[in-house]
């Protein structure tokens, strides 16, 4: 059974809760956030108190971290639009929660930097399809 990381969001220290499988299944694919602030972000309730929400809303990606710098124009973007961003795993494994694998991307940002580091290349071994 696989370690359930806690929530990615400052000052919650909730256990994350499952995007597939069940808790007690073998190998689960977790949220980087409880179901709690899941909600919260998703617009159906509001986050606890003293707990600052990891997303942004913004691409970190602007500094060009990544090698590239990210192109979407977020003040022509509606500021209610719920898809601004994604979190990305840095190292590619999704079952690698931690806070320092962790960046905010735009969507554009996001796909290409996993095309660039093939994270979704079922040949090659850091793919996130070899992650169980």
């Amino acid at each position: 059974m696989s370690i359930r990381p806690i929530c990615c969001n400052y000052g919650c220290e909730k256990p994350v809760a499952c995007i597939t499988g069940r808790i007690n299944d073998p190998a689960p694919r977790w949220r980087v956030s409880c179901g709690h602030c899941h909600n919260a972000r998703g617009g159906r309730g509001s986050y606890a108190k003293g707990v600052t929400p990891f997303v942004t809303g913004i691409c970190s990606n602007k500094d060009g971290h990544l090698g590239f710098t990210c192109w979407t124009d977020f003040d022509k973007m509606p500021k209610d639009y719920k898809g601004r961003t994604e979190i990305d795993h840095k190292d590619g494994n999704p079952n690698h929660n931690d806070v320092s694998n962790l960046d905010e991307l735009c969507q554009s940002c996001h796909r290409y930097k996993g095309q660039l580091n093939g994270d979704h290349n079922g040949w090659k071994a850091t793919s996130r399809k070899h992650y169980k």
